[in-house]
């Protein structure tokens, strides 16, 4: 698990409210059933509670009631360890708890994949 204090900034006027957001997953690896070395490709299915806690906005010093909130996703995901240096991930977010202050755009679902790259500045 992590968590993360996010503070955004202001721009003409506009104060974005700070935002906390938090995460904790469990993981199960199917391939392979058993690990024997980091050269093993591995694929990780993961169980995912993801959320963000949201200050509301301010405008010219001004509140704005319609801004901030709680949300809090459920994401399966799934990682594949190509080789110890390469991994392609992506879950689904998506929303089991909306409690938005004011009138607001509710999520529908957060899809994410991306890739990562290990490399070493320092070799040996």
């Amino acid at each position: 698990g992590n968590a993360a204090w996010r503070f955004n900034g202001r721009d003409g006027g506009f104060d974005a409210g700070d935002t906390l957001l938090y995460a904790l997953a469990a993981g199960f690896r199917f391939v392979p059933w058993v690990y024997e070395s980091m050269r093993d490709r591995t694929l990780v299915a993961y169980l995912e509670v993801n959320g963000e806690v949201a200050r509301r906005d301010r405008i010219d010093g001004r509140e704005n009631p319609d801004s901030g909130g709680h949300v809090l996703f459920l994401a399966p995901a799934l990682q594949w360890v190509v080789t110890p240096w390469l991994i392609l991930e992506g879950s689904v977010q998506l929303p089991v708890v909306q409690d938005l202050n004011g009138t607001q755009l509710e999520h529908d679902f957060r899809l994410q994949i991306g890739t990562r790259y290990r490399f070493s500045v320092f070799r040996r």
